[in-house]
């Protein structure tokens, strides 16, 4: 997922690329990222003036703050406040709150005095008159509601009348006490402080008339689109710095309710849009015609157009209303339509300006720097300008309820191939597409950005709890390892210590030869005397054997003529064929008696028997014969003892009664009890203390040499315990010579 959210990201940086070039791109990518969001001043509901009731905004100022209501000026660049001196006791009851709040100096620990200076708003209009000026910290909006802090901005006290309210300055010039130490605007200082987008501002001034009484609406860096109708028509400055707001009036168009028309501006004028006052100052034909049309009466005492209860009456009856025809000249081409109610100029004048009154906001202008269309006019129009770019535009009001907030933020200047002028109240299409791509690269830039932190956290809480894992395992006490498992047995000593037996013996009734031991080889010797029976130290020390696994069965069941030449191997081969002949003639075999085994399914080996010679005397060389075949089987564990062997005879092999011949014809059930929880069928049950021998009669398992075995047919076999040689005889020990 996170893959493809990259993938689809690069794709969309590369369209757009594509579309606006790299430069256009780049300067995009700048301001979406680095522009801030347009600055909304919040209208505070107050109505008040003594030249109207108009819609003020709360600013704080000092430290701590103080709040004042200020009005917006759309050409100055000053703030200015009325300070006590403007409210002299005795003057007026609630001087301080009709004036919008006083700002004392005195009571701000941070106010920095500059000095008295002139004012400059409106040269041409008002008398001059000067003002305190310093510096403190200058808030947007009222306490508690929020927007930045500035600190050292330039303010000026007013005490006098020429300003009834404080003025907010939206122009961006400096102001200059001396040409060498310019002080920036608050705007500006705005900008520069990252607390707005741009050098532009929104403002319309308010209707107290229109429906739940619209408050004034001051946006700064953008506008707030929900408060007007768009227009394609975009207004160029004028070369003076002074009055670059400036308008072609190309007509001004009264209609009455019987829908009449009447022209009251002969000829087209260019006239300055400002906010600082609410009059419309026009010439001579221009207010000649208002007079006679409206019956408007000049009051030379207040240079007012005063307007009495008899008037009034008629023209709340007519209901006229003002068309305002703008363009960029005083005639022709691109014009927009401002339409005006008579309600917008029906305002009320009060003290210190004269006793309460209606006027009318016309003035009479003495010359054409004095043409201008002020704060009235912007009640039913709203005006977007932007500083950077050199134009603004002037669109119609919009008065809905509820009428949401929509604010839209004008770019800085930054790439000429991103036009974002506003044009006719709105941006150009140009504009538009820019700021939604703007939007949409923001949002995938920090969906991307959320992706790879998330990654990156998880491949750290991965590997970090690897870690932690491996730490806890290191800090457990490990466990020593077990040591392989072995199992040792010690030989029987020479005190008669019972050898151990193996569990292949009791399951399979065989024995086997340990030729691991230690034990000389086992082969038949000449004679008894060349018998090497030397017991290895490591035997008759009791130390555990050496382990041997491989180990040769002895074939107890296939008798067949051993290969040997000497006279003792005759003996061994008539005594094996008699005993086989006796017990042929009992039945033992092919009867499977006691469990053994049978002849059946051993071809040739009943024929090779039976060709054994019978009650053939023994020869010479008998009893050597006998005690080296006793010899050998003491060698391999299985020697009887000396005592119990039979004499020699002319049947050499003799059964009792209970002494029932076995399958094997090589070992006989053992005598004695036998242990409860071994095998009956185990051969080597009984006990071995003593000089007692595991067999109950001179039968001795014949011996055949590994050669033979392997020619036999029978293969080795793997035991994990080694077979216990039985210790010999003390007796038979002396006669073997031991």
């Amino acid at each position: 997922m996170k893959f493809c959210a990259l993938a689809a990201f690069s794709s969309l940086l590369f369209e757009i690329s594509l579309a606006y070039g790299f430069n256009g791109f780049s300067a995009l990518f700048r301001r979406a990222i680095t522009a801030p969001a347009p600055l909304s001043v919040i209208a505070d509901g107050s109505w008040i003036g003594n030249d109207g009731f108009w819609s003020t905004f709360t600013f704080r100022m000092g430290n701590p703050a103080q709040d004042v209501r200020l009005l917006p000026s759309t050409a100055s660049q000053q703030t200015l406040v009325i300070i006590p001196e403007g409210c002299p006791p005795g003057l007026m009851r609630d001087c301080e709150a009709s004036r919008g709040w006083l700002f004392d100096k005195n009571n701000s620990k941070t106010w920095s005095e500059k000095g008295k200076y002139v004012l400059d708003q409106e040269p041409s209009l008002l008398t001059a008159s000067s003002g305190d000026f310093g510096f403190d910290s200058l808030g947007v909006n009222a306490q508690g509601q929020g927007g930045p802090t500035l600190d050292y901005q330039l303010i000026g006290g007013v005490a006098g009348n020429a300003f009834y309210l404080g003025l907010f300055g939206l122009n961006p010039r400096a102001t200059n006490y001396t040409f060498n130490d310019p002080i920036p605007s608050l705007i500006t200082n705005l900008k520069n402080n990252g607390s707005i987008p741009s050098l532009a501002f929104g403002y319309t001034a308010g209707a107290r008339y229109r429906l739940k009484q619209v408050t004034g609406s001051l946006t700064l860096g953008g506008y707030d689109a929900s408060r007007f109708t768009p227009n394609n028509l975009s207004f160029t400055f004028a070369p003076d710095g002074n009055r670059d707001l400036v308008v072609g009036l190309q007509s001004i168009t009264v209609t009455d309710r019987d829908q009449k028309n009447t022209s009251l501006l002969p000829s087209g004028i260019l006239t300055f849009v400002d906010s600082t006052l609410p009059y419309i100052y026009l010439p001579k034909e221009a207010y000649t015609k208002f007079e006679q049309t409206l019956g408007l009466i000049w009051d030379n005492r207040s240079e007012l157009y005063l307007v009495n209860d008899t008037l009034h009456g008629e023209l709340i009856a007519r209901n006229p209303t003002f068309t305002f025809t703008l363009g960029n000249a005083q005639s022709g081409g691109q014009t927009v339509d401002i339409v005006i109610p008579y309600a917008s100029f029906d305002l009320q004048a009060s003290g210190p300006l004269l006793p309460e009154s209606r006027y009318f906001p016309l003035k009479r202008a003495a010359n054409d720097s004095q043409y201008v269309i002020g704060r009235s006019f912007l009640q039913e129009s709203y005006i977007i300008v932007d500083w950077e770019r050199h134009n603004f535009s002037i669109s119609q009001c919009v008065f809905q309820d509820p009428n949401p907030q929509h604010l839209i933020a004008i770019p800085p200047v930054g790439n000429t191939d991103t036009p974002v002028a506003p044009q006719g109240g709105g941006l150009s299409t140009g504009t538009i597409v820019a700021i939604a791509v703007a939007v949409v690269f923001v949002t995938l830039a920090l969906i991307s950005v959320a992706l790879a932190i998330l990654f990156v956290k998880h491949k750290r809480r991965k590997r970090r709890n690897s870690e932690m894992q491996k730490d806890v395992e290191e800090e457990q006490p490990q466990a020593p390892p077990a040591p392989p498992e072995t199992v040792e047995y010690r030989k029987a000593e020479l005190d008669g210590e019972p050898a151990r037996d193996s569990p292949h013996l009791r399951d399979t009734k065989q024995f086997h030869l340990d030729f691991g031991s230690g034990h000389t080889s086992m082969s038949r010797p000449d004679s008894v005397s060349k018998l090497d029976l030397a017991t290895p130290s490591s035997e008759l020390s009791g130390e555990p054997m050496s382990y041997m696994p491989i180990h040769y069965e002895l074939p107890a069941g296939e008798l067949s003529r051993p290969e040997f030449e000497d006279t003792s191997e005759d003996i061994r081969y008539k005594t094996a064929g008699a005993r086989w002949r006796q017990r042929r003639a009992q039945g033992s075999y092919g009867s499977n008696n006691s469990g053994h085994d049978s002849l059946e399914g051993r071809p040739g080996l009943e024929q090779r028997l039976s060709e054994l010679p019978v009650n053939e005397p023994s020869k010479p060389g008998a009893a050597s014969g006998e005690a080296t075949i006793a010899a050998a089987a003491a060698a391999a564990g299985v020697a009887a003892a000396a005592s119990s062997a039979p004499q020699q005879s002319e049947h050499p092999i003799t059964h009792t009664a209970d002494d029932a011949p076995t399958a094997h014809g090589a070992i006989s059930p053992p005598t004695g009890s036998p242990d409860p929880q071994r095998s009956p069928r185990d051969p080597m049950e009984g006990t071995l203390e003593g000089n007692v021998s595991p067999f109950s009669n001179t039968d001795v398992a014949p011996f055949f040499s590994p050669a033979r075995l392997q020619q036999l047919g029978h293969g080795q076999r793997e035991y994990e315990e080694p077979l216990i040689t039985p210790p010999l005889a003390p007796d038979k020990e002396k006669e073997l010579g031991v």
